[in-house]
């Protein structure tokens, strides 16, 4: 598991490429095109479950104070890679995609208490819901840019720019005499 700099922005930190579920498979020829992500092949031993992804982690944590949507900003816009049933399905891709699908309404983070990273058949019925309430093509998957991700942004990013809701300053009472 890679270390992660918890000092640095959540938004920040969800843009880098170094994270350790995905990585680069080169093209062999210059017909094959630029390359590809792939999912990292897990090794671990028998009754010894994988450790917890320290940004995955950061993601819950955040989503816990109820402040990821604007804590991580715009760079929950921008995977690395397709999420879908049969895509490579990046630990922080899908959380990314799990807030995004909350934010627009069509899935619930409540009973997962937050962003898991795992992608699961009640995500893939969540994308096709937001397909279909967008006459979007249903297909099940978010591409980096496809057109569900772009939709999901022309929706939510002007929640990212609109203030956070401030508590109501307590106005004193007038003296009576």
């Amino acid at each position: 598991m890679a270390f992660i700099d918890e000092t640095k922005p959540l938004n920040r930190l969800l843009l880098e490429d170094d994270h350790d579920d995905l990585e680069f498979h080169p093209p062999q020829t210059r017909r094959d095109g630029a390359g590809e992500r792939k999912r990292k092949i897990q090794n671990f031993r028998f009754n010894e479950g994988l450790a917890p992804d320290p940004v995955i982690e950061r993601i819950r944590d955040s989503w816990d104070k109820g402040d990821l949507f604007h804590e991580a900003g715009d760079s929950l816009f921008q995977t690395r890679a397709g999420i879908g049933l049969d895509d490579v399905n990046g630990q922080v891709d899908v959380a990314k995609s799990e807030t995004l699908l909350e934010q627009a309404g069509v899935y619930d983070l409540m009973h997962l208490k937050g962003p898991t990273g795992l992608f699961s058949y009640d995500k893939l019925d969540a994308i096709k819901d937001f397909q279909t309430d967008n006459d979007l093509k249903v297909d099940g998957v978010i591409k980096p840019n496809g057109e569900t991700m772009r939709t999901l942004k022309v929706q939510l990013a002007p929640k990212l720019k609109a203030p956070a809701k401030a508590e109501p300053a307590e106005v004193p009472e007038p003296d009576r005499v």
